[in-house]
């Protein structure tokens, strides 16, 4: 599951609603209140919205391997997290 407080403060801090992220990436408002409730988005709606919200620190948000593989292999592998600096190879 991905850290959808942290989600819903970074959408209010762009000053978007969760409707507008929701065109935005392509799905329905309903489906993406659904995905936040689960706490689940396949990996292009996260890329999408790392884009869109101006994400720097996707690592602390979206960290779990169901949800980044695609991700980081669109990424050569391997990812950085800005925040922490560090290198995050993925094992799957």
């Amino acid at each position: 599951m991905i850290k959808t407080n942290e989600l819903k403060g970074i959408i209010a801090k762009n000053g978007l609603t969760q409707k507008q992220v929701a065109e935005r990436i392509g799905i329905a408002p309903k489906t993406f209140y659904e995905k936040m409730k689960k706490g689940v988005f396949g990996s292009d709606e996260i890329q999408k919205m790392i884009e869109i919200l101006n994400i720097n620190n996707p690592c602390e948000i979206f960290l779990l391997k169901s949800n980044l593989k695609s991700y980081f292999n669109k990424k050569g592998g391997q990812t950085k997290c800005p925040e922490r600096r560090t290198m995050i190879s993925p094992t799957f």
